[in-house]
């Protein structure tokens, strides 16, 4: 008889112990991009234009996440002018001004791969990224986002010089994301 009014009692009082609402932040997001070439490496930087973070907790120990982010082609840098020309005219940014990422729902504390959606020109795929450094607190977050692009599958054509500089196919993609929570 004990047992059975314990869990009445418990189950009457589960639904008082609810989970947070959803939270919405104002993030952003400073990209950093990493390449090898036949004759030297590169890298680069860009700030994502600000966006909106939601969390949304699925338990006590682990949240939704989702964001969509622009990233504006003309602002990405890698501290080399012609290279950077060269670069633009390979995204075509005057007809694919922007890179655009999307992640839906993502489960975070998973220690997993989540998906994340790019579309860059006219290409949409999905790539796994790993969210690390995850910080939470009542009104801020932080972390990093990390992934890999592959430019033939992104259908990009590098610039080539003589035929004898190359560059490589894998692009290392980290982002650190910050974010304040939109009162």
């Amino acid at each position: 008889m004990r047992l059975k009014t314990y869990l009445l009692t418990i189950a009457a009082l589960l639904p008082l112990i609810s989970l947070p609402a959803q939270e919405t932040f104002e993030a952003s997001a400073i990209i950093t991009f990493s390449g090898t070439s036949t004759l030297h490496d590169f890298k680069g930087s860009v700030a994502a234009k600000p966006f909106l973070l939601t969390v949304q907790p699925e338990d006590h120990n682990s949240q939704f996440c989702t964001a969509k982010i622009d990233v504006p082609v003309r602002e990405m840098r890698t501290g080399d002018e012609d290279r950077d020309d060269n670069m633009y005219d390979m995204f075509d940014q005057e007809k694919f001004p922007k890179i655009q990422g999307r992640i839906q729902k993502a489960l975070v504390w998973k220690d997993k791969p989540v998906p994340m959606e790019i579309r860059i020109r006219d290409v949409e795929q999905t790539v796994p990224v790993t969210i690390s450094h995850w910080k939470k607190t009542p009104d801020e977050i932080s972390f990093q986002i990390s992934f890999q692009l592959s430019l033939e599958k992104t259908k990009l054509e590098p610039p080539s010089f003589l035929g004898i500089v190359n560059v490589g196919d894998r692009v290392d993609v980290t982002a650190q994301v910050n974010a304040k929570k939109k009162h």
